[in-house]
């Protein structure tokens, strides 16, 4: 079916997302969002509120609904909990309520968490169709982030929710061929979609960097850039470690950091930066508006994708969906990757690898991108080509729109 017919079938058609994050920060929930949009749909989003956004806003013809309560990640096990619970209740109240006004007849559901797919269950009574959006394998995540096994009754609760979830909802989407093989094994579900995580060019805009460039001494140095979360399993402290062990090799080396992430360890970075007398080679951007990553991608002369290992999980949590790597080479930009049996089937011979956790490692491959710069260059922009020549990013979305054509009609 031609895209035309998709717009014809979408047209006018009320859909509303639920997601646990801020809108327009959230890049995938976006650029679906945004499709449907074009494609005649008429979107509304319900998700977390910052404190100083408003309760409601326009973004992009897209109508976003704000629930009093803002994202928190450092919490305990009890409180990682309780705020979902209470997100739950708040956005399962708000969409009855926008449900009596508007009659979607779709809700899509960001997880994590995935039990947040139950704030559909009015809709649902209505024969309303509802997808949930798998971003993560939440059992994998949980495990991570309280570093207990994954066959702990904690966890078994989760992979119980999780189950729920999934049988709970008319059609699943997940990231990539490792999470949809591991969901299938856990829910027996086997009709999940692929839609990975892609950037699309006209998400971004240029803009003179020469004044951020003066501002901050970047002139004549040899630039790493990391565009993403910043928590531990990105392993951060690792790369900053590097930085120390290569710094007589590479004098003139600094690190651009572009992100938010958690308090306590974005302070552990800013204690190891110090113990390691870094200051002046480390610069803290913070967010960066999604329509300004590739500018400061531009900026650089060594991208990388950082991500901590973790062995009792496989290769699940190993970042291979991950938007970082095809942004990078959106510009081109040289790219080192976390080496993990995923990473290096995805991308090999297309990127440089280093040994998770091996800040030595990874030292020798960025002097092999300081030394090397006009071969590493050569690699990204072969990368760039098969890359998006084999993830379209056009058919991925045009994918994503046929899910949607297909639970409409019929």
């Amino acid at each position: 079916m031609c895209g035309n017919d998709i717009n014809n079938i979408l047209a006018g058609t009320r859909v509303c997302m639920v997601v646990y994050s801020y809108y327009p920060m959230d890049q995938r929930v976006r650029r679906e969002a945004e499709s449907l949009s074009k494609s005649g749909a008429i979107i509304h989003v319900i998700c977390l509120r910052n404190e100083n956004e408003t309760k409601f806003g326009i973004y992009n013809n897209i109508h976003v609904y704000r629930v009093p309560l803002g994202l928190r990640r450092n919490v305990g096990f009890l409180q990682y909990f309780f705020r979902y619970l209470i997100f739950l209740i708040l956005s399962t109240s708000a969409l009855v309520r926008l449900f009596a006004k508007h009659k979607y007849k779709v809700v899509h559901v960001h997880s994590i968490p995935d039990y947040l797919v139950f704030c559909a269950v009015v809709p649902k009574l209505f024969k309303v169709k509802i997808i949930l959006d798998l971003h993560e394998l939440m059992p994998e995540i949980f495990a991570t982030k309280f570093d207990i096994s994954m066959d702990s009754k904690r966890v078994g609760l989760v992979k119980f929710l999780e189950r729920t979830s999934v049988r709970f909802s008319d059609f699943i989407i997940t990231t990539s061929q490792i999470r949809k093989k591991t969901l299938s094994l856990r829910t027996q579900k086997k009709d999940i979609a692929i839609i990975m995580n892609l950037p699309q060019k006209d998400f971004f805009k240029t803009r003179d960097m020469r004044d951020f460039i003066e501002k901050n001494g970047l002139r004549e140095s040899f630039i790493i850039i990391y565009v993403g979360g910043l928590y531990p399993e990105r392993e951060l402290d690792v790369v900053i470690k590097a930085m120390k062990y290569i710094e007589v090799k590479i004098p003139n080396i600094k690190f651009v950091i572009c992100g938010t992430g958690g308090d306590e360890y974005v302070a552990s970075l800013h204690d190891l930066i110090k113990d390691l007398n870094l200051e002046k080679k480390v610069l803290f951007v913070g967010y960066v508006p999604q329509d300004d990553v590739l500018n400061y991608i531009d900026l650089s002369d060594v991208a990388i994708c950082p991500y901590r290992f973790y062995p009792k999980l496989g290769d699940v949590l190993d970042g291979v969906s991950s938007t970082k790597v095809f942004e990078y080479l959106l510009v081109p930009k040289p790219v080192i990757v976390s080496n993990t049996s995923a990473t290096n089937e995805e991308f090999k011979d297309l990127v440089s690898f280093y040994e998770s956790g091996d800040h030595k490692n990874l030292g020798d491959r960025l002097y092999e991108v300081y030394k090397n710069g006009d071969e590493f260059n050569k690699m990204a922009k072969k990368a760039q080509e098969v890359l998006f020549k084999r993830y379209d990013p056009e058919k991925n979305e045009q994918k994503f729109l046929e899910i949607y054509k297909n639970l409409i009609t019929r």
